[in-house]
């Protein structure tokens, strides 16, 4: 990846900041809204192509039939402005794609998992001065339904409604 701090990275890439820097031992969800699904749709988009360019789209489990994932990067962002809990954290496409991070929001982390991660996540995002982003993964399946293959195309994914920061 790129220099190791314990369990943090930089990626010289893009010179985020990344967690963990090795793998992960859980994953939490996300909760995404209506007013996030173009932009979660345009990121997913983003994201495939270029995992399709690098040969990075992987099959969770081995058994036929498993789930397809893509595995992608993902900022995390503090949100004071959310009306709903100003202790909110969003997970936000990373600095890479255009746009602030509320433009670039696709969901926020559940209120359950900011009860054990909440405060750690805040204190990193609120001291670094790069970009903090983690590891995190989309399902995919083809799709199931005729009316879809109509409307998409026979090549065509449904995306899974649900984003997993997969390596928090």
């Amino acid at each position: 990846m790129g220099k190791e701090l314990g369990s943090l990275a930089l990626d010289p890439r893009t010179g985020n900041l990344v967690i963990p820097a090795g793998e992960s031992k859980f994953a939490l969800g996300v909760g995404l809204w209506d007013d996030t699904v173009d932009t979660y749709q345009r990121f997913v988009q983003h994201e495939l192509s270029a995992a399709e360019k690098h040969g990075t789209v992987s099959t969770r489990g081995s058994r036929p039939g498993d789930e397809t994932v893509l595995r992608v990067k993902v900022q995390i962002a503090l949100r004071p402005d959310n009306t709903y809990n100003p202790n909110a954290i969003s997970v936000a496409a990373p600095p890479e794609h255009a746009g602030t991070d509320i433009e670039r929001h696709l969901g926020y982390m559940y209120d359950r998992n900011l009860v054990s991660v909440g405060g750690p996540l805040r204190g990193l995002v609120s001291v670094s001065d790069r970009p903090v982003c983690c590891h995190a993964f989309i399902g995919l399946a083809a799709p199931f339904e005729e009316q879809l293959e109509d409307e998409l195309g026979s090549d065509s994914l449904r995306v899974q409604s649900e984003l997993l920061p997969g390596d928090l």
